[in-house]
């Protein structure tokens, strides 16, 4: 009776990150190695060495896939995703990080579960090579080899990849399956709720060996940090190149005030513009060439208001001769009484 046995590939993963990186960018180095089972850890490697010095250390821990975190300036996070020992390498730029801690998603799964890898449509297409590279190589690192001594034998969550508008970005989500309690006609029996990580890879470069060789493809659109940061200085001296300008005209300008079209329709010259000039006679001075004029108010001179306040002062002596007569006839009556 034969005894042999079908041997399925048990395919190792380096799981590395470079010196500098800060404490989100390593939890979710935590978070990844929840998900692969066969992943096998590495103190962080120092960047005084070249990238390539990771192919010794690759080989030292026999593993045949490696995932390295390179910080970039402390804003910038590149992934390497490479194949030992043949390539290629995948340099990934990776965007919109979170954590499954820091967005407290609903959905949860076992630990070293069997996961089922989806990919969109756009993995398939031929004119697209890059993304059938990329396709195969995530296959070979998130897939668990079968029989492995660290899964569990069962399946509880989804690895999403699926390629954004752009048609080069993807994004990256992690699914848990649960079962619905409350299923009515019609309805699924399982649901998917989204679990961390979840993030945006977007592939720049492709080379052809182990963290180096020849450059297989390039993407056309993506600018580097110290491109943004070339492109931002000059940004920043064109706004203040314009600043300059606009004070050297402003102070060139003419400093003297515009005429205001409403003074200049209420003036003379305005007015006769318009309506011609009128030869009137004025009534009150006999002049021609003006305008009739409403008369002014004629005050009296000092002399005319004196003599009118001694003519009025008669009248103030009677009412106070009144007064007394009206006082007199009161205190008689009273005595009377």
């Amino acid at each position: 009776m034969s005894t042999d046995k079908h041997v399925y590939p048990h395919h190792k993963v380096m799981m590395i990150t470079c010196k500098g990186t800060t404490g989100m960018f390593s939890k979710m180095k935590t978070d990844l190695e929840r998900l692969i089972p066969h992943t096998k850890k590495e103190s962080k490697f120092t960047t005084a060495l070249p990238v390539s010095a990771l192919m010794e250390v690759i080989r030292l821990r026999t593993c045949d896939h490696a995932l390295y975190w390179e910080m970039r300036q402390r804003t910038e996070l590149i992934l390497w995703a490479t194949s030992y020992p043949e390539g290629p390498t995948v340099k990934f730029q990776v965007a919109n990080l979170s954590t499954s801690d820091r967005m407290r998603y609903q959905g949860n799964f076992h630990r070293f579960t069997r996961p089922i890898l989806s990919f969109s449509h756009e993995f398939d297409q031929l004119e697209k090579y890059e993304l059938r590279i990329i396709k195969e190589l995530m296959k070979r690192i998130f897939a668990t080899p079968h029989l492995h001594h660290k899964s569990v034998p069962f399946v509880d969550h989804v690895i999403a990849f699926r390629v954004r508008e752009d048609g080069i970005s993807i994004d990256f989500r992690v699914y848990s399956i649960q079962q619905n309690t409350n299923i009515k006609q019609g309805a699924d029996q399982y649901s998917l709720v989204e679990t961390g990580p979840s993030f945006v890879l977007i592939p720049f470069q492709i080379l052809s060996s182990v963290m180096c060789g020849d450059i297989l493809w390039r993407n056309k659109n993506y600018v580097g940090p110290g491109e943004r940061a070339k492109q931002q200085r000059a940004r920043e001296f064109r706004q203040q190149q314009q600043k300059i300008r606009e004070k050297e005209i402003y102070s060139q300008r003419d400093k003297t005030l515009p005429v205001d079209p409403i003074d200049l329709a209420l003036s003379r010259e305005g007015f006769e513009a318009v309506y011609g000039k009128i030869s009137t006679v004025d009534i009150f001075g006999g002049n021609e060439g003006k305008y009739l004029m409403p008369p002014k108010r004629i005050l009296p001179s000092a002399g005319e208001t004196n003599e009118n306040e001694d003519e009025e002062e008669p009248e103030d002596e009677d009412y106070e001769e009144d007064e007394g007569e009206f006082e007199s006839e009161d205190s008689s009556q009273s005595s009377e009484k």
